[in-house]
């Protein structure tokens, strides 16, 4: 059991299933709204498996992932204006039909891996985000961006953060278990940087402020009065016609008047430069970063993180105001694993207290208890044999079968006290209580086994979360009803046998 607990996967929670796909693209940053429409039913039919580029004329009978209902596309920021998104992003919800429907020998994984494939073929360079509706809210709240988990470059330059957050991608990207790998960027949106010369505009009697004054009315707009609508009212702005103002060649040719009535062109008081700017900051506690966001899949949480920590430690050097943060599902585990090394101790610390005031030595305190082990070994066995990863729903497993077998224990230990007080010899005492209390025991394994079975063997939606706490009952049932029945009766005799026998005093039996 030890050697099949030491190799187990660790995540926080299993996958929940809830049939259906949340797919998200990001485009590049700079993108036009006509481009990236043009590009949404080319995604919708390689989604559905349409032959061509188009899923709104593609009848089911054509399609080659029958499996997916229907394709739902959202172009830009959400409805609600929540996210800061531009028409980079799409977004994507499929329903899944019936498994009962599917193909022969179709999983959701390949379904998955075969869609990725194939928009990963038709765009290039594109980012691809594959989730669930209410998994993608929940992994967004816990990682920050919208990604599963996320490994922030946290740094004053952007430009810096970006570099490492290219080199982070280039060391994780050959790690098993890694998927939807990709950068939220925060350069990439083109701007023009105006810059007054103080010399330029000296020359002709003017100063920084008239010329910014010129540049805001011309290309930003100005108010000149207000309208009125009712209660309401409005700013008026104007602003030149856009051929004036739609490029570099145009805006330094925006005419400054100078204090002698002369027309001075922009360009010679400013420098118009085009440059690479952000078009969106990320921050937290104050300090921009730039997110690195990934999914793990076919692989436990815990290695994958583990080991790609250790590839980027070997591979990215970070300079001395720059440093990594993870977020997402591997806080929740380490926070709730460091939660469980505190609750366990002080659970089974309360749990030996309340045997040994039953018991009322420490012999028969530390049988009694030596059904916990047995019934954790049969659930990690369980876990192993079945390839469940621990999780949070497994530890709660553990703590209930726990319960179990220290109940099981006492009532068969308190039983052969009974008749040795009585008078009863060891092994007669050890053998009575085993043979009064294995109906009992029994039935209430085969309860737990029975009961949790269903919960088990389950695959529809939301099952994945019951699955390890039902295995790991099972498991520590199955155990229980094997191994203690066995050893329990010889561990007694052996106990008694040590300890003369008590006075028996027929008054008081």
């Amino acid at each position: 059991a030890l050697a099949a607990a030491s190799i187990l996967g660790r995540e926080f929670m299993p996958k929940l299933e809830e049939g259906n796909f949340w797919i998200r693209a990001t485009l590049p940053t700079s993108i036009s709204l006509e481009k990236s429409a043009r590009y949404v039913g080319h995604i919708r039919a390689i989604v559905l498996g349409c032959p061509g580029e188009d899923a709104s004329d593609c009848p089911f009978e054509k399609r080659s992932r029958p499996e997916i209902q229907s394709v739902i596309s959202q172009l830009g920021r959400p409805d609600d204006g929540t996210d800061v998104s531009g028409f980079y992003n799409i977004e994507l919800l499929a329903p899944l039909r019936r498994t009962s429907e599917w193909r022969p020998g179709v999983t959701k994984t390949s379904l998955t891996e075969d869609m990725q494939r194939d928009l990963a073929r038709a765009f290039p360079g594109v980012v691809f985000n594959f989730s669930q509706v209410i998994s993608d809210n929940v992994e967004e709240a816990m990682s920050g961006v919208k990604g599963e988990n996320t490994v922030k470059v946290v740094g004053p330059d952007l430009r810096v953060d970006e570099t490492k957050a290219d080199e982070i991608v280039a060391a994780m990207k050959d790690i098993r278990g890694v998927a939807d790998l990709g950068i939220f960027r925060s350069l990439g949106q083109p701007a023009i940087r105006i810059t007054p010369s103080r010399t330029a505009a000296g020359r002709y009697g003017l100063n920084t402020g008239d010329v910014a004054a010129v540049i805001q009315a011309a290309i930003g707009g100005l108010a000149i009065t207000q309208v009125y609508e009712g209660e309401k009212h409005f700013d008026l702005t104007v602003r030149w016609a856009e051929a004036y103002r739609r490029d570099q060649r145009a805006i330094r040719a925006i005419l400054v008047a100078a204090p002698d009535g002369a027309q001075v062109p922009l360009g010679q008081l400013a420098d118009v430069v085009e440059e690479n700017s952000p078009s969106v900051i990320f921050r937290e506690d104050l300090r921009r970063y730039v997110p690195v966001k990934f999914s793990v899949r076919g692989r436990d949480l815990a290695s994958t993180i583990a080991e790609a920590q250790a590839k980027i430690a070997a591979h990215v050097k970070l300079p001395y105001d720059t440093h990594l943060e993870w977020a997402g599902e591997i806080n929740q585990l380490r926070e709730t694993t460091a939660r469980l090394l505190v609750i366990i101790p002080v659970t089974l610390l309360i749990i030996t207290f309340l045997v040994y005031s039953s018991v009322k030595n420490a012999r028969d305190t530390l049988i009694v208890l030596l059904g916990a082990p047995v019934a954790a070994s049969g659930g990690a066995v369980a876990l192993f044999l079945t390839g469940t990863d621990f999780s949070i729903s497994a530890a709660m497993g553990f703590i209930s079968i726990l319960g179990v077998s220290i109940q099981d224990a006492l009532l068969v230990v308190t039983y052969a006290r009974r008749l040795r007080m009585q008078g009863a010899s060891a092994e007669s005492a050890a053998r009575r209580a085993a043979e009064r209390w294995l109906r009992p025991v029994l039935m209430a394994a085969s309860v737990a086994m029975l009961g949790l079975l269903p919960a088990a063997l389950s695959r529809g939606i939301g099952s994945e979360t019951q699955k390890p706490l039902a295995i790991v009952v099972i498991g520590g049932a199955l155990a229980l009803a094997i191994l203690p029945r066995l050893l329990q009766p010889a561990l007694l005799s052996l106990a008694f046998r040590k300890h003369p026998q008590p006075n028996h005093n027929p008054a008081t039996s």
